[in-house]
């Protein structure tokens, strides 16, 4: 009998565990398949150095992209911020400190994520839509706080990687020992990987991530595409597509 009611307990906890992971916030990986829309997503900025050219080429180009602004970076550099704004381009919340927000206790998560809405929406009379975790790191109680504050978490399935570093001949200067992934190698994952309703990550970074970025538009629009905002983006779905 003992036996009996331990594995029936057993089946009702395993059973209460399916049903809380099905219950899970899911992220936004990405758009509509069927679509011709594509969204480019920019982390970590505003940098005035980084930010400033990637500006310019979307500007040359006309396409509108999705900027995941971290706020301690917006508060030095507001003016960047609104440009973002006046050029028709979509901000959205990268957290406050850019900190691994998984390692995180949940009432510091917030924080995070609520402090830079806040400041976002005091510089520029915007609200934000959209939330992505530093690196692409969550857990169940991330999604749950950027819910609270009123934010869809996306994250992306198209990374060029143009963030990957590495070490170059010690003999050059401090400045050059590190060096970006070539503009080369960034502009073929893209193209390799890119489908309709795809978001893909990119970096307020340096020189060979504005050059990719170029080459990449061009070519896309080149096959048809068009590249538009996160808003814009999910807003031809009926149900936002929330697993891989």
């Amino acid at each position: 009998m003992m036996l009996k009611l331990l594995a029936a307990f057993v089946i009702v906890i395993a059973g209460l565990q399916v049903a809380m992971a099905a219950e899970w916030i899911k992220p936004i990986w990405h758009g509509s398949a069927t679509s011709k829309k594509i969204a480019l997503t920019f982390d970590d900025g505003p940098k005035p150095e980084q930010s400033g050219p990637i500006l310019d080429t979307l500007d040359a180009l006309d396409v509108k992209a999705t900027f995941f602004i971290v706020g301690k970076e917006c508060q030095l550099y507001p003016d960047f911020l609104n440009r973002m704004v006046r050029s028709g381009h979509e901000l959205a919340n990268h957290t406050y400190t850019h900190t691994r927000l998984d390692s995180l206790e949940a009432d510091a998560i917030g924080v995070e994520i609520v402090s830079t809405n806040q400041l976002i929406e005091a510089l520029t009379g915007k609200k934000m839509r959209y939330f992505r975790p530093p690196g692409g790191r969550f857990n169940r109680i991330v999604l749950e706080k950027a819910q609270e504050a009123g934010l869809e978490t996306v994250l992306w399935d198209v990374n060029p990687g143009d963030y990957t570093q590495k070490k170059a001949p010690v003999d050059l200067t401090e400045d050059q020992s590190i060096t970006n992934r070539s503009s080369k190698l960034i502009y073929e994952a893209v193209l390799r990987n890119i489908r309709g309703g795809s978001i893909v990550l990119f970096h307020n970074g340096g020189i060979q991530t504005v050059k990719a970025v170029w080459d990449v538009i061009v070519e896309l629009q080149r096959q048809g595409y068009q590249m538009v905002t996160l808003s814009e983006l999910l807003s031809d779905m009926p149900t936002v597509t929330r697993a891989r």
